[in-house]
């Protein structure tokens, strides 16, 4: 309880403290003029054309309302990481960076196996059971079993920038955006007629199972330019931790490429496809290894965007996702392979009407198809009856559709309300309707507040439906979830840039929300079966903080705070309720530092371990967890052949604190440990 209270003042004083930055803010704003011009022009020479052109566009997003808007007039809560925040970490995949994103929860299930989870505001998600929608480059991508996808399946050596948007986005992208939703946009040939970079580096740490010191290096490879009227792209990069894959826990290899090629036929006309595909090798880390955990994705996605008149333009897309999972343990029984495919195309016209209206209609459908082959597994030393048990499920199709229309209208000073609707049909579920209100008022030159209403939906997912292992049991009885979202908000840029904070409060109201818990309550024996638990609720404040002062320094923080009530009273299982990072930033002339501590409150976990005596069967307890981070750049500049090299140390966990995210009863407790200290040392050239 005391955690709570404590965190609670934090949260006031995160609100007082934002409000007061920004009536300074403004204050200094209006003395911004007695800045020498001379001063900005050698701090602007102090910085790479790469982090110039991450500042113009930081403050452009495309995701929020399907097309470029000022983040200022968002009536949402946006988050966006660029390029140059994603090489001022130690982060090598989507589930590492987001760890610092405000909102969003980042859970690792195992401790050197990255089975990695996304939970956004408090709607959870165990691993691949997502209410999180990733896109890449605006595609959705997605595993039709799960729903969602690992995202450490998705490296960053490629990426340009990363759109987070907090709250249900159903109204513009159905289904899977319940709880949010991630893009990740990727780099491209456009802006440069030719460039090449590469990324080598090496991870160090302690083996979490023999305590030896271990290293596993990793690398990327860019390359890009324009022809003409060709632009491409392509990436590779992977890395590997197999010193000891198949003899050692939890073992890794990974490697991915990325490739690109557009065509501007004209200044009106623009094509463009993309490819992406990825191999992870993983040891499963139960009982008895070495285990093969293999993961296989291909996604392709494709569009063509024409201005066809000054006031109408078209976008057409098309894309493609295939997956293949598949694990064996140690006995040639137990295994299983678990595929999907989904086929998907949308398309979207933009109109402007008058001064005033800018309208979005659109329309997309999808084929969604999975199957999990038939295996056997024993769960006799368990204690689960009966010892052998069927999992896994035929083939199954969904196909779905959906129409959305959005207005924006531009004709009251300062304020700019959008209204929009979509219809979601599921060839499962049926229809389902997602309205969304927004509004946004501009208080003042960089500061704005902002109202947001929204209501999303969920369809069950096959592994929720269909299931039969792990100790689970479908039900292809669900029906879909759907949440009420309302939200109001206060964001600002202010004094020359240097002052930038966003903070909102918010609540869902989530209607049959979905569970998964004993068939028998009364029964410490009893399968989990997933069903409609109850209407449950979300209640949350965010705040973002940061203060650029003379001589490059920056202090940070953002936090979070939810109050959850699974509708029974009681709070969310596996959600952790607070999350605090604060830290400091020095830029100075090509050298970098950053210090940041996490803090992540305990969460809690059912058990349905029939070992654990009934009187105990309630709840085991994930404690709080605080981490700190260290890292350091260093930017040498040439004009030969080697444009740039920038070197980077990081340490992650400068404590060395041994602890655990994630709890699963019926896995040795050891698996599910974090690796402590990890150093990680690289360096990025530019050709």
């Amino acid at each position: 309880m005391l955690t709570y209270r404590l965190f609670h003042v934090i949260c006031i004083v995160a609100l007082i403290t934002s409000i007061s930055l920004a009536c300074a803010g403004t204050a200094m704003a209006q003395d911004s003029n007695k800045i020498k011009e001379s001063e900005k022009i050698d701090d602007m020479t102090t910085q790479s054309l790469d982090e110039l052109l991450n500042k113009l566009e930081e403050f452009i997003v495309v995701t929020a309302s399907r097309r470029e808007q000022k983040m200022s007039d968002v009536p949402a809560t946006v988050s966006t990481i660029t390029a140059e925040d994603i090489e001022r970490s130690g982060a090598l995949n989507l589930a590492e960076i987001l760890r610092d994103a405000v909102g969003v929860v980042v859970t690792r299930h195992s401790g050197n196996f990255p089975q990695y989870s996304i939970t956004m505001r408090g709607l959870k998600s165990d691993f691949m059971n997502e209410r999180t929608l990733v896109m890449i480059d605006g595609a959705p991508i997605y595993h039709p079993h799960a729903g969602g996808i690992d995202p450490s399946w998705i490296p960053l050596s490629n990426v340009k920038k990363i759109e987070v948007i907090k709250g249900p986005v159903s109204a513009l992208y159905g289904a899977n955006a319940f709880g949010g939703l991630v893009n990740v946009i990727t780099k491209s040939g456009v802006d440069n007629d030719s460039f090449t970079s590469a990324r080598v580096g090496v991870k160090t740490r302690k083996d979490l199972d023999s305590d030896e010191t271990i290293s596993f290096p990793f690398y990327a490879v860019n390359i890009g330019g324009n022809m003409n009227k060709f632009d491409y792209f392509l990436s590779a990069d992977g890395f590997t931790n197999s010193d000891g894959y198949m003899e050692k826990h939890q073992g890794q290899e990974s490697i991915d490429a990325l490739g690109k090629l557009g065509f501007q036929f004209n200044e009106k006309v623009r094509a463009s496809v993309t490819g992406f595909v990825s191999n992870d090798q993983q040891n499963v880390g139960y009982d008895n290894a070495p285990d093969p955990f293999e993961n296989d994705l291909t996604h392709v996605s494709a569009y063509v965007e024409a201005t066809i008149t000054e006031n109408y333009s078209l976008l057409l897309r098309g894309y493609f996702n295939d997956f293949s999972v598949y694990v064996k343990y140690d006995d040639a029984l137990d295994k299983y392979e678990t595929l999907g495919r989904v086929i998907g195309g949308e398309i979207q016209s933009t109109y402007k009407i008058g001064e005033n209206h800018i309208l979005i209609a659109g329309a997309d459908a999808r084929n969604d198809k999975a199957e999990m082959t038939t295996w056997e597994f024993d769960w006799g030393a368990g204690g689960y009856p009966p010892p052998v048990k069927q999992a896994g499920y035929e083939e199954k199709t969904t196909k779905s559709m959906g129409f959305y229309v959005q207005e924006e209208y531009l004709g009251i000073d300062k304020l700019l309300p959008i209204f929009g609707v979509r219809y979601d049909h599921n060839s499962e579920f049926g229809g389902a309707l997602s309205p969304r209100f927004g509004l946004s008022y501009e208080v003042d030159k960089g500061l704005s507040s902002y109202l947001n209403v929204a209501r999303a939906f969920r369809a069950p997912n096959y592994n929720e439906m269909y299931i039969n292992g792990f100790g689970k049991v479908g039900n292809p009885n669900l029906d879909p979830e759907y949440t009420m979202m309302y939200e109001i908000g206060l964001k600002g840029v202010l004094a020359d840039k240097k002052i930038r904070f966003n903070i909102s409060t918010f609540r869902h109201d989530i209607e049959n929300i979905i569970l998964c818990k004993p068939e028998d309550p009364d029964n410490p024996y009893s399968l989990d079966q997933f069903i409609n638990f109850a209407d449950a609720a979300v209640f949350g404040v965010e705040a973002e903080v940061s203060h650029e002062f003379p001589l490059g320094i920056t202090p940070f923080y953002n936090l979070m705070f939810l109050d959850t009530d699974d509708g029974k009273g009681h709070p969310f299982e596996k959600t952790n309720e607070t999350k605090l990072i604060a830290g400091i930033h020095v830029a100075q002339k090509g050298f970098h530092i950053k210090f940041q501590a996490r803090y992540k409150s305990d969460r809690f976990h059912y058990s349905s371990n029939p070992a654990i005596p009934v009187n105990e069967y309630d709840q085991i307890v994930i404690d709080e967890i605080t981490t700190m981070d260290l890292f350091a750049s260093k930017t040498f500049s040439f004009n030969a052949f080697i444009k740039q090299i920038k070197f980077s140390v990081i340490v992650e966990n400068l404590g060395d604190k041994i602890y655990t995210e994630s709890f699963a009863s019926w896995v040795n407790q050891d698996m599910r440990r974090q690796h402590g200290r990890t150093l990680i040392i690289k360096a990025i050239g530019s050709f």
